[in-house]
């Protein structure tokens, strides 16, 4: 409540000649702890999609003759290793990639007898690391890294060469997969496909009989400060995610703005960038200048992530109209949006409403609607979960809700503590009939001098 009078005044008309009365003094006050809900914005920030490490991995097929675990020198001179030499070559030179483990695996088709292809695996993994130790050995970033492991008979290789292929009874031969576990009965089943079982000897088997060697590497990009080293450098040889990213490394806002710019600059249509300028404006209060960067994202992508924003922009303006538009056109209700549907249902008297709307977490607007429809123990609770602000709010309200609570110590420390962020709050404490019971009490009028 704040100080004031309410009161009647009575004219009377008769014969063209008027008489007004004195006026008649109905109560002390108007109700004004409503207007203590704060229309603050939630806005909703998208993320960038820079990750600085990034793993890559480069395989490389060595293939043996049916029953043979020795390599041919024909397939030393294939494509496939050629490109793994050239790579780890790369790899050595680059400081930005960081080798993290090559891995022989070395198979057996499933056809034969068990024992036989176990033996292979085996012998073939031998001869694929005795290649390794040979060729890379020498290499102190290589050598400690090396690990070898077999699989007897590669019935998932098996799969899915024959999904990729175009044997005509690839869909039965899948289905004996799996029909059967048994891998005896699974080539038998296989072989009893006369057709098919040709073309999977000739199509499918031969790659099977391999050594696959890989290298896993990860790929380093830039650190935090030589991102924000570019930044002031030269800005054009970050990427987009690069500058998307940099907003996150700073808690200053004009910094967060100059960043968000640059990125729209670097990509127009980009809306990320766009929403997250509008975001930008959102946490410094302007909210004119956020709906015209979140326009420019809405043109583009027209999500919800635009829509909770632009309602945001909307409440901060004032416009409650359009604002609870933006919000109930979302296609689905976020913690963002219902916490600006609760601040306005709190605008709009709806109490009950704005504690289911706001429910989800302690604020203080969810204090103030359970304050305004009677809870003021759950607005105590809720209260004491949130944390002080500079604005001083908070703890203005932490003071009023003493006051209902007839808790002196808790009226006078809650309004030395928004005095402390908020010198403003006195003014406004002197005039609140909430405090109308201690405008005459000792320590209200020392801590409000």
């Amino acid at each position: 409540m704040k100080v004031s009078e309410f009161l009647l005044y009575i004219d009377a008309e008769r014969k063209g000649r008027t008489l007004s009365f004195d006026p008649i003094k109905l109560a002390d006050g108007v109700i004004a702890t409503s207007t203590l809900v704060e229309y603050h914005a939630m806005p909703i920030v998208l993320k960038d999609n820079y990750q600085r490490i990034v793993p890559e991995q480069k395989v490389a097929d060595i293939l043996y003759n049916i029953n043979q675990s020795n390599i041919r020198p024909s397939e030393l001179k294939s494509a496939d290793i050629q490109a793994l030499k050239d790579y780890i070559a790369l790899v050595m030179e680059n400081e930005r990639m960081e080798v993290k483990g090559v891995t022989n695996s070395s198979y057996a088709s499933p056809d034969g007898p068990l024992a036989l292809n176990e033996r292979l695996s085996v012998e073939r993994g031998k001869a694929a690391d005795r290649y390794l130790k040979r060729e890379y050995g020498k290499i102190p970033e290589l050598a400690d890294l090396f690990a070898s492991q077999t699989t007897a008979e590669d019935w998932e290789g098996f799969k899915t060469l024959v999904q990729e292929s175009s044997i005509a009874d690839k869909e039965l031969i899948l289905r004996v997969l799996s029909m059967y576990q048994d891998p005896v009965v699974r080539e038998q089943e296989i072989k009893n496909m006369a057709t098919a079982y040709e073309a999977l000897a000739d199509q499918v088997l031969p790659k099977l009989r391999r050594s696959k060697l890989i290298v896993d590497v990860n790929l380093i990009g830039l650190s935090d400060e030589e991102i924000l080293a570019a930044i002031k450098d030269d800005p054009s040889v970050l990427s987009l995610e690069q500058l998307l990213y940099a907003a996150t490394l700073t808690n200053d806002t004009k910094d967060m703005l100059k960043y968000y710019e640059m990125a729209a600059e670097k990509d127009p249509k980009c809306y990320r960038a766009w929403n997250n300028i509008g975001w930008t404006y959102l946490q410094m209060g302007k909210a004119d200048d956020a709906m015209v960067a979140l326009e420019k994202a809405k043109a583009l992508k027209n999500d919800d992530n635009v829509k909770n924003n632009m309602g945001f922009a909307a409440l901060l303006k004032g416009d409650i109209s359009a604002a609870s538009e933006y919000f109930n056109s979302m296609s689905a209700a976020t913690p963002e949006s219902k916490f600006g549907l609760g601040t306005i249902a709190i605008h709009e008297g709806k109490y009950d409403q704005a504690v289911n709307l706001l429910s989800d977490t302690p604020t203080m607007n969810l204090a103030l609607a359970q304050l305004l429809k009677g809870d003021i123990n759950k607005a105590k609770m809720t209260m004491d979960a949130v944390e002080p602000c500079k604005c001083g709010a908070p703890s203005y309200l932490k003071a009023v809700i003493a006051a209902r609570l007839d808790n002196k110590d808790g009226v006078i420390n809650g309004l030395r503590e928004a005095f402390g962020y908020n010198a403003k709050w006195k003014n406004y404490a002197l005039t609140d009939l909430e405090f109308a019971k201690y405008f005459t009490d000792d320590a209200f009028i020392a801590v409000t001098k």
